[in-house]
C-alpha cells in the first residue's frame, strides 16, 4: 500500500466474508485475467525498450493465473 508522510493508509475495498470460496476464485481469475489483457494491450504500444518489460510483467500475471487454476481444481475435486 502507498503511504506518504501526510496521509495515513485508508482501507478502501475489501471482501464480504460470506462470499463462497468458488466465486472468490472466478473473481480473482477474471480480476488477473483483465489485468493480462491490459498489460498485453499496453505492451503493443510500448517501444522495444519497455516493451520487454511490460512482457515480463504479463508473464507474472500468466503464472499467478495457473496458481489460481491450480487452486480452483482443488476446490472442485473437494467438492
Amino acid at each position: 500500500m502507498c503511504t506518504d508522510s501526510y496521509n495515513s493508509p485508508v482501507r478502501v475495498f475489501s471482501v464480504r466474508p460470506e462470499i463462497g470460496t468458488d466465486a472468490l476464485l472466478a473473481n480473482a481469475y477474471e480480476t488477473i485475467a483483465g489485468a493480462g489483457a491490459m498489460t498485453n494491450e499496453f505492451a503493443d504500444n510500448l517501444p522495444d525498450e519497455h516493451r520487454c518489460l511490460a512482457l515480463a510483467i504479463q508473464q507474472m500475471i500468466e503464472l499467478g493465473l495457473l496458481l489460481v487454476e491450480a487452486v480452483q481444481d482443488r476446490v472442485d475435486r473437494v467438492s
